[in-house]
């Protein structure tokens, strides 16, 4: 049987940039005593990529291992 052997390296990393995703919109009419909440979107910056997630809107990412010689691939 093969062992599994895994190696991760974390490395630090430090923004160079951000931007504005989306603008929350709260009005208040005290006339009526109502308010009112909308989301503006912004655009994404050109080449910006957004991590991948799964349908619960987690982030995962592909990883691929081998079992045997034969590579298997899995989501984490």
């Amino acid at each position: 049987m093969d062992a599994i052997v895994a190696r991760y390296t974390w490395r630090p990393i430090t923004a160079t940039s951000t931007f504005v995703a989306f603008t929350v919109v709260t009005v208040i009419n005290t006339y009526y005593n109502t308010t009112y909440t909308s989301t503006k979107w912004a655009d994404p910056p050109k080449g910006f990529q957004a991590p991948k997630t799964n349908s619960d809107g987690k982030k995962v990412d592909t990883v691929t291992y081998y079992v045997d010689g034969t590579p298997k691939v899995t989501e984490v």
